[in-house]
């Protein structure tokens, strides 16, 4: 038996629009542009209006939505799909009374994210929109998750000594890419400002530690405008990227990037 979706007289399910449009999205889970930012006050996060494609779904936040965050915990704020979950509605089909009431998609605090295939045989999928950690009366935000921000407009500020700046972006291959799984190589562009390099020795650039989570870094090019530059990738820890300047040339406060590779460990922290 063959069976036509977009065709005359069928009904399309929502699985099967679902699976149409996480193709035509390539895969990509990701909140749409300028949407679902997030405040804090005290324990309590506030998410903002705005629209997120998760498996092929599009998920909105009409009115802000408000959660209170667990004490003393490291997780994810995320918007949880949950097909175990029974839909119901009210009034009356064709009339103004009717409402759908949807209890599939909900605005939850994670731990550990779960992220079946419920496109497939699984139920469950929390897409998350920020990585979080809480003390006792605050909240800090460590990563916006999944946004499209492009190249060199990381979604968050980091500010360095002496008036420098950092920003990132990702990218595989040129392609953004917003989630991770353990094995995949991914990369960072990330445009240093007001950065000083000295003519010679190791130069530490300041790049937060939460932003590879521990993953193996494979390699780090530089580039200063559109030329190569010197600098040859020495090592990373907690404090950042360690270069080598072998060229004998210092460089006063300037714009440039570097491009570092890294091998996912599987937690979408981006």
């Amino acid at each position: 038996m063959i069976k036509g979706y977009q065709f005359d007289r069928e009904t399309v399910t929502p699985l099967a629009d679902a699976r149409l449009y996480e193709f035509l999205a390539a895969g990509r889970n990701v909140v749409l542009p300028g949407g679902m930012n997030i405040t804090t006050n005290g324990l309590v996060a506030t998410i903002s209006t705005g629209g997120a494609v998760i498996k092929g779904r599009y998920v909105e936040i009409t009115s802000p939505e408000t959660l209170t965050l667990p004490a003393n915990q490291q997780g994810f704020i995320c918007i949880t799909i949950d097909l175990s979950q029974v839909n119901s509605s009210a009034g009356d089909i064709g009339t103004g009374t009717y409402i759908s009431i949807n209890r599939q998609v909900r605005v939850e605090f994670v731990a550990s994210p779960k992220q079946q295939d419920i496109n497939g045989t699984g139920t469950l999928f929390n897409f998350q929109i920020a990585h979080v950690v809480t003390t006792g009366a605050a909240v800090t935000i460590i990563n916006p998750a999944n946004r499209i921000t492009g190249m060199g407009d990381f979604p968050y500020p980091v500010n360095l000594t002496g008036g420098a700046s950092v920003s990132g972006g990702l990218d595989v291959n040129g392609i953004l890419k917003f989630e991770s799984g353990a094995g995949v190589v991914l990369r960072r562009l990330y445009t240093f400002t007001g950065q000083s390099v000295p003519a010679e020795g190791t130069v530490t650039l300041p790049i937060p530690d939460a932003d590879f989570n521990g993953a193996a870094i494979v390699s780090v090019v530089f580039s200063f405008g559109n030329s190569s530059y010197p600098l040859m990738y020495a090592g990373y820890n907690s404090q950042g990227i360690h270069a080598r300047n072998l060229s004998g040339a210092a460089v006063t406060p300037t714009t440039w990037t570097a491009s570092i590779s890294y091998i996912s460990d599987g937690v979408n922290i981006l």
